[in-house]
This record gives structure tokens, C-alpha cells and sequence, in this order.
């Protein structure tokens, strides 16, 4: 299966889900947060996550969430994860999963392959003991060079490729395939992406993400 999608954050500004449904749209993945380590480590919602949030369930767009993380230890993934689940996710539903969003070139870079894993686990981990579908999110390059894979062969991928076709060498369940310049979607430029799991139905039978689990 293959069902079309978007990614976007506040950059997009005031969206319309309605007119994206009309483009085709079937799920987003929506930005709820991101760490700032510039300023200190300091831990922000996106501006427009919570708007973003309810008009694409208006508009009955499948949604799924990402953090933009800087974190180079468990313990800083875990503390992301925390803070994403008290100020986005707790509360809401979920069809499509929870993506960490590694592509930092200021920390996660320079940390090296093994923190940047560390990392990604505590995250990780953080996040399934309170119910939730997991996926990591990075392109090719950072899948293959900064990351133990071996140490995640357990978790969902979200593969960054702007190629006409599509990547090889990693199983994954997503592909962002175009960015934000290649069409507009409800007039705006934005990420375009593919999903080749029926996503929806392994949160509601396995009552992942905010679902109500099925006695």
C-alpha cells in the first residue's frame, strides 16, 4: 500500500487541511516541538502545533507528530520524549507515528555515531512505555553514518530521499520524497511523503498512541 502525505510545521503558517484534503492529503505529520540548545538547552512547542493539530482532525487527515531533537545522551532523549508526551501528545490520538527528527548539524553531528543512538533509544523507549509508535526520522546519509542501526533495528524508519526514486539498502515505512519547493500543497510550499503501512489500523488494534486498547 501507498498513501500520500505531507509534513509541515509553523514555517507553513496558517494552513488549510481542507484544501490540502483536496490535493490528495491523507495523513500529516505535523511538528510538535524541537530543542533549541543555543539558548541553553531549552525545550519549545512548535507555535502552530496545537492549531495544526485540530484542523487536520476537522478536516479528517490521519496525524502523526515529529520532534526536531538535539539530544547526544539517553538522558537528554528521555527528557525530550517527556517533555513532547506532558505538552503535545498526552491526551490526543495519534494514527501515524511519533518520529525523532535527527538531522542536527550543531550537536548530534559531532557527537558521534554511538551518543547520537543513545539518544535515539532513550527517546525511543521513553515514548513506548507510555503506549507510543515510535519511528526515526533522517536521511540516508545520517541513517548510515551517524547511527549504530544495528542497535535500532527494532524501530520504524522515516527516510529523508529527495530522489525520483525511491531509497535502497534501509527497510523503512515512510519516505519524504520531495521538499518543500518541489509543489505546493493547498498553495503552500511543504515536504511531500509516502507511507507503505497501514498505520491508522496498527494504532487502533494495538491501541497505540492515545488509542484505547481493545479488551
Amino acid at each position: 500500500m501507498k498513501k500520500f502525505g505531507i509534513d509541515i510545521s509553523s514555517f507553513q503558517g496558517d494552513f488549510s487541511f481542507k484544501k490540502a484534503k483536496k490535493d490528495d492529503v491523507t495523513f500529516a505529520m505535523i511538528r510538535a516541538g524541537f530543542t533549541d540548545r543555543r539558548n541553553g538547552i531549552s525545550k519549545t512547542v512548535d507555535p502552530r502545533f496545537e492549531e495544526n493539530y485540530r484542523h487536520a482532525k476537522e478536516a479528517k487527515i490521519n496525524v502523526g507528530a515529529y520532534w526536531y531533537s538535539r539530544a547526544t545522551t539517553y538522558e537528554e532523549g528521555r527528557e525530550e520524549a517527556e517533555f513532547l508526551y506532558e505538552h503535545c501528545l498526552k491526551d490526543k490520538t495519534f494514527e501515524y507515528p511519533i518520529a525523532m527528527d535527527v538531522e542536527d548539524n550543531i550537536y548530534q553531528r559531532k557527537a558521534g555515531r554511538r551518543r547520537v543512538t543513545d539518544a535515539i533509544l532513550g527517546f525511543a523507549e521513553y515514548l513506548e512505555e507510555k503506549g507510543y509508535y515510535v519511528i526515526i526520522y533522517a536521511s540516508l546519509n545520517w541513517f548510515f553514518h551517524y547511527m549504530e542501526l544495528r542497535r535500532l533495528r527494532a524501530y520504524d524508519k522515516w527516510v529523508a530521499y529527495w530522489e525520483r526514486f525511491r531509497p535502497t539498502g534501509l527497510t523503512y515505512g515512510m519516505w519524504q520524497f520531495s521538499g518543500g519547493k518541489a509543489r505546493t500543497i493547498a498553495g503552500v510550499d511543504c515536504d511531500r511523503d509516502y507511507s507503505y503501512k497501514d498505520y491508522p489500523k496498527i494504532m487502533k488494534d494495538k491501541g497505540l498512541n492515545g488509542f484505547p486498547k481493545k479488551r
